[in-house]
């Protein structure tokens, strides 16, 4: 998945839980969300993923990934 496409569905999801919110409170909501996501998320390297692989971690998502969430959900 792409980073903008999980920033959208981020926000959509928060947009249809919470009926009367706006576009910029959810915007604040997903972004505390991937900050925390970023501060629990083990910080492994792309360079790391052959060793990844040896621990059959296919579906860790990289800090990398995360920051780039936040970056498209900080366009919208």
């Amino acid at each position: 998945m792409k980073a903008i496409d999980k920033a959208n569905e981020l926000i959509v999801k928060v947009l249809i839980k919470f009926e009367r919110i706006t576009l910029i409170e959810a915007k604040k909501i997903v972004l505390i969300a991937v900050d925390e996501i970023i501060k629990v998320c083990p910080y492994i390297r792309h360079k790391d993923w052959e060793t990844l692989e040896q621990l059959n971690a296919e579906n860790i998502y990289f800090v990398e990934f995360w920051e780039e969430v936040k970056q498209e959900i900080e366009k919208l």
